[in-house]
């Protein structure tokens, strides 16, 4: 049924998705331009927490967001490197007692990624990683997360709308790992928003009926996670399907 769309179509969804995008930016850029550091959430006030330590525990966001980045592009081979990086750096360093148990159970949900043989392990590993890391950070009080406001909804067009799938899916994965129910429900509302119509991602072409049915999922996805009555409560496994979704989908679209 994929084959049935035209190539410029394709192209032009495929240049729409975030993770293409990305590799279009600047080097330190997000999508709307804003430097990487403005949306990690910061670290200050963590138990035991120096500047050395604050700057390692930014360093593990970044690697976070590059392996997610991959997944998302169904890039498996590109996620292992920061998956090997969390598994391995500064092993020898001595952390804070309240961190070590968290820390080990980071380092073995990397390695997982890192020798996954496919998508879905890795994938379930990268919310297993999340939830680890939501868990320190509530044994230790912190950190702060704020992910301030979504792009503008009025914007029309594949791109806009990318681009704020986007946001959302960085909104709820700082409010999966901070804990925060904050940013996982404003991530969940920009995403259960109506889905693109046909005639705005390609006007005059048609539409491979799975996209159409992966899009509709997304944002039903989003609609279901919103519904979160405790940030203890907030559901790793919508996360992960949002993710699969993603490769999903992009997979599809490869396959031209």
């Amino acid at each position: 049924m994929l084959r049935s769309a035209s190539t410029p179509l394709l192209a032009a969804l495929l240049a729409a998705c975030p993770a293409n995008q990305a590799s279009k930016t600047e080097a330190g850029k997000t999508e709307a331009g804003k430097p990487a550091e403005a949306v990690k959430p910061s670290a200050d006030g963590l138990a035991g927490e120096t500047p050395t330590t604050k700057a390692h525990m930014q360093d593990h966001f970044s690697k976070a967001a590059e392996i997610k980045a991959a997944l998302i592009a169904g890039d498996l081979e590109q996620a292992r490197e920061p998956a090997g990086w969390m598994a391995e750096h500064q092993a020898d360093v001595e952390h804070p007692d309240a961190w070590k148990p968290h820390v080990t159970n980071m380092r073995e949900a990397a390695r997982v990624i890192g020798g996954a043989e496919d998508l879905t392990t890795a994938t379930q590993a990268f919310v297993t990683l999340a939830q680890v890391c939501a868990a320190c950070h509530t044994a230790i009080g912190g950190p702060k997360v704020d992910v301030g406001e979504p792009p503008a909804a009025g914007a029309s067009g594949s791109a806009a709308h990318m681009a704020r799938h986007q946001w959302a899916l960085d909104a709820m994965y700082q409010g999966l790992i901070g804990p925060s129910k904050a940013a996982w429900v404003i991530g969940a509302e920009a995403l259960a928003e109506a889905p693109l119509a046909p005639t705005e991602l390609a006007p005059g072409q048609s539409i491979p009926v799975q996209i159409t049915e992966l899009a509709a999922r997304v944002h039903a996805l989003g609609n279901e996670a919103r519904d979160v009555p405790d940030v203890a409560m907030i559901p790793g496994r919508i996360y992960g399907e949002l993710l699969t979704t993603c490769e999903t989908c992009h997979a599809a679209l490869r396959r031209n």
